[in-house]
């Protein structure tokens, strides 16, 4: 009996917590790990959600990994190249709609997102060339998140870009064959994305 009873309670608490509209949404992307932001990287991205307890407010962080492109690992140019950098995205979520609570529907939203990536040849380690993409985005959303709590969240959006390249060629290497496909400079830009995850 007492197992029966236990076991009721077990099921209670289950049904309950998936009964909760869920808090929490970790996401990623990948399209980025075939492409990156950066031109010749991968992006390996997890975005996570924390969204405030019957409020419409939410706080998302977001971190990547760059590294040389997979698809591209057999060409001659990618074998002799080191890519090693990272990403951190931080943004502010207001879910927008009467008695609307985070995280599920349409949002409004300010972003800032840093990328950097160093690029060296393997056989001049000492030459290298350092990008730097900082954003910052007003963007508008919409993240659905299913009964089976699969989150998608779609975005776009207008912003400011600050983009340079630093090289650094003691043996003389400008990297040209990379730095002429860099979006280099400042001035506005367009953003248009999107995630995808689970929420808990």
């Amino acid at each position: 009996m007492r197992k029966l009873l236990l076991g009721l309670l077990c099921l209670t608490f289950i049904i309950n917590i998936q009964a909760q509209t869920p808090k929490m949404v970790l996401k990623t992307n990948i399209l980025p790990v075939l492409m990156g932001q950066i031109f010749g990287t991968s992006e390996y991205r997890i975005v996570y959600e924390q969204a405030m307890p019957e409020t419409p407010h939410a706080l998302a962080i977001g971190a990547s990994y760059n590294s040389i492109p997979f698809l591209l690992n057999a060409s001659d140019i990618i074998q002799n190249l080191k890519v090693d950098g990272y990403r951190i995205q931080l943004q502010y979520k207001l879910y927008i709609g009467k008695g609307k609570t985070a995280p599920d529907g349409f949002y409004i939203s300010p972003h800032f997102s840093y990328n950097t990536a160093r690029f060296s040849r393997k056989s001049a380690p000492s030459d290298y060339l350092q990008v730097h993409l900082m954003n910052i985005n007003g963007l508008v959303g919409y993240q659905l998140i299913t009964s089976g709590n699969f989150a998608l969240d779609i975005f776009s959006g207008l912003g400011f870009k600050s983009n340079s390249a630093d090289i650094v060629a003691n043996t003389g290497d400008d990297f040209d064959d990379l730095n002429e496909n860099l979006p280099l400079g400042t001035g506005p830009k367009f953003t248009l994305g999107f995630n995808f995850g689970l929420a808990f």
